[in-house]
C-alpha cells in the first residue's frame, strides 16, 4: 500500500525534509536528493554543512512534492517489500525500524511481523499481540487516515496497552550491554 501525498501531508506538516536517499536493492543504485524548496527554511550554519554534504553525495536537486510522490509511490513500496523479503531470507531475526512516531515504515508491513518493539528513552515496549495491534491500527487509520498509524495512538488503546511488556533500559552502561539485554529478552520470548 503506497501512501498518497494527502496522507503524508499531515504527518510531515511540522517537519523539514532537506535530504533523502533512495536505494533500489534490485539494481544496487542509490540516489541522494536535495529538496531545494526547503533550503531557505534552515539556519545558514546548517545550510553550509548541507551544501558540503550534497557535494560529496552528488545529490539530485528536486522539489518536495515530486520527491514525496516518488517516496510514496507503488514502486517505492515494492522496493521496500523486495528488500525486506531479501533480508528475511538471510536472517533468523529481521529488525525493521520505523521512526517519527509512525507504527510501520510502509503499508502492509504489520501483516508480516511477529513482534513489535517500541523504543522510548529509557524503555522498550514489547508488543506480543501483533494481531491486535494490526486490528487497532487498521481501525484508527480508517477513521483518521495516516494519522491513525501514529504509535502513541495505538499504544493508548487499552487492548494494546494491557498486553504490552515494559522493559527498562538504562543508558548508564555501555550501549552494547543494553542492546544485549533487550536481545536476551527477545530470545526468551521467541
Amino acid at each position: 500500500m503506497a501512501m498518497s501525498l494527502d496522507q503524508i501531508g499531515p504527518v510531515a506538516k511540522d517537519k523539514i525534509l532537506i535530504l533523502a536517499r533512495f536505494t533500489d536493492p534490485v539494481t544496487g543504485n542509490t540516489t541522494h536528493y536535495l529538496v531545494t524548496d526547503n533550503l531557505d527554511r534552515i539556519a545558514p550554519s546548517v545550510r553550509k554543512l548541507v551544501e558540503e554534504l550534497t557535494a560529496k553525495l552528488k545529490t539530485q536537486k528536486v522539489e518536495l512534492k515530486p520527491l514525496l510522490a516518488l517516496l510514496s509511490s507503488r514502486h517505492a513500496a515494492e522496493v521496500l517489500e523486495f528488500g525486506a523479503t531479501m533480508l528475511e531470507k538471510q536472517a533468523d531475526i529481521l529488525i525493521i525500524e520505523s521512526f517519527n512516531n509512525v507504527l510501520e515504515p510502509y503499508g502492509g508491513l504489520l501483516s508480516k511481523v511477529d513482534l513489535i518493539i517500541v523504543v522510548a528513552p529509557g524503555y522498550a515496549i514489547v508488543l506480543h499481540d501483533v494481531k491486535t495491534v494490526r486490528e487497532i491500527a487498521m481501525k484508527l487509520s480508517q477513521l483518521l487516515g495516516i494519522e491513525g498509524l501514529r504509535t502513541n495512538l495505538v499504544l493508548e488503546k487499552p487492548e494494546v496497552a494491557s498486553t504490552a511488556k515494559l522493559v527498562e533500559i538504562e543508558y548508564l552502561g555501555k550501549l552494547g550491554e543494553q542492546v544485549e539485554k533487550l536481545g536476551r529478552y527477545v530470545e526468551e520470548i521467541l
